[in-house]
């Protein structure tokens, strides 16, 4: 299994603590994933199957990004999020 894993931060550069990440649609299979940052704007999505997924950032007074990635077996991919408000 494979790990979504990154950073939000506002538009100055600044973490973000409780923005919500999950993965909103995906062509492999997944059950209800999501996260919330922590106090350093980081999060990470574990146990994810082979395949390309959306994923979502929203946190109230924000822009909602959405961010399509490829998944590959056992792989660690960073997905980073700015978001403007």
């Amino acid at each position: 299994m494979s790990v979504i894993m990154g950073r939000v931060t506002n538009k100055k550069g600044e973490p973000l603590q409780d923005v919500v990440v999950n993965i909103v649609k995906g062509t492999g299979s997944y059950p209800d994933i999501s996260a919330l940052t922590d106090m350093n704007g980081e999060y990470d999505l574990d146990y994810i199957s082979p395949g390309f997924y959306t994923v979502k950032a929203e946190k109230s007074g924000f822009e909602i990004l959405h961010k399509t990635v490829n998944i590959e077996s056992n792989a660690e991919v960073m997905l980073n999020f700015t978001l403007i408000d």
